[in-house]
């Protein structure tokens, strides 16, 4: 049995920089309800790929032209839980997408913390050493774009 199915996404809030010949661009997407987010929805993953798939077609759609070191950020906010996700897209990835779902070309999305999809594994914002390690992991994104 084949099922046919679609998933769309549309990221809400985007920043982006191209600096010299790569597009960097950080997606935060929230959830003010924990109880959306749960195993049966693999915790909002694919959602999350969708997104990332659309912030970088945007970001093509918008250079007029396939962006070949593209880095796309994730800060993921479910209740009082931050989760990071990054991954890099070359040229081969889009240009294999412009004709159906890469066969040969793939992305691979790291989360962190890494442990597993459900949210409350991620920092919590409610604790100090959860605030803290949200702001180490924000410094450091913000040295992985500016080095």
């Amino acid at each position: 049995m084949t099922i046919d199915a679609t998933l769309t996404a549309i990221p809400e809030f985007v920043i982006s920089l191209q600096k010299n010949d790569k597009q960097y661009s950080v997606l935060i997407i929230e959830d003010k309800h924990l109880n959306n987010i749960h195993p049966s929805n693999e915790y909002g993953e694919p959602q999350i790929a969708a997104e990332i798939i659309a912030c970088g077609d945007e970001n093509i759609r918008k250079a007029l032209q396939v962006i070949d070191n593209m880095f796309i950020f994730v800060i993921r906010v479910v209740f009082t839980y931050v989760t990071f996700y990054h991954t890099r897209i070359n040229k081969e990835y889009w240009q294999e997408l412009t004709v159906g779902c890469p066969q040969r070309q793939s992305i691979t999305i790291i989360r962190y913390p890494g442990d597993n999809s459900n949210p409350i594994n991620g920092f919590d914002l409610s604790t100090p050493n959860g605030r803290q390690s949200v702001i180490d992991a924000l410094c450091k994104l913000r040295e992985f774009i500016i080095s």
